[in-house]
């Protein structure tokens, strides 16, 4: 039999879609009762991109979902604002930037050393701070220690859907979502809320990071 999943819109063979759930995103922050920061988040990825992402915010009860190039929920998009994009105006530059608050590394001494005037926010779960730039509370996300793709697709498929984007640090590529046993982020990432916003600063970090 044919390995497909089919709808109304679209089919896919199933050999080339692969999963990825983070059934408790924030799980030391849950331990410490930062309840805003909890998600569960699921992504699916269709040859390595990610096209499908669903997000809840358990403690708020918000629930948030997209469809590359198809459709989305109502609660995105008035979050996003009129026609399901943001409704923001376009800014040049960072000025704030969310960092982990749990696994950060040298990500605040290498951002501070690079523009002492950065707003460097500290916050808890990948799913939480990719809403920042998101909700336009902040321009930039900057990860530079290990992680999991569970972590990261969901917040890179909503980023591709609402106009942003989140690169590799070290190959200034789209991350890939393809091979479930390829499941780790290495050499950091950089996502942004609008695509091109980040550029200067990555290059900054590349330089200190020698990437280069």
């Amino acid at each position: 039999r044919d390995a497909t999943v089919a709808n109304s819109d679209t089919k896919y063979d199933l050999r080339d879609v692969v999963v990825w759930i983070d059934p408790l995103d924030a799980t030391q922050e849950y331990t410490e009762m930062l309840d805003q920061y909890v998600t569960i988040m699921m992504c699916v990825a269709v040859r390595g991109e990610p096209l499908a992402s669903v997000i809840h915010f358990p403690f708020s009860g918000k629930t948030y979902w997209q469809w590359a190039d198809h459709r989305a929920s109502s609660s995105l998009d008035k979050l996003l604002g009129t026609g399901g994009r943001p409704g923001r105006a376009a800014k040049k530059g960072v000025r704030r930037v969310v960092v982990s608050r749990s696994h950060a590394g040298d990500v605040n001494r290498t951002l501070l050393s690079i523009d002492k005037d950065l707003n460097v926010i500290p916050a808890g779960g990948a799913g939480y701070k990719v809403f920042q730039l998101v909700r336009n509370e902040a321009e930039a996300y900057v990860h530079m220690t290990a992680i999991k793709k569970w972590d990261v697709c969901v917040g890179d498929a909503f980023l591709r859907h609402t106009g942003g984007e989140m690169r590799s640090l070290k190959t200034m590529k789209r991350l890939v979502y393809g091979d479930p046993d390829l499941f780790k982020v290495d050499g950091g990432f950089i996502a942004v809320g609008q695509k091109g916003a980040g550029d200067d600063l990555m290059e900054s970090l590349r330089r200190k990071l020698d990437y280069r």
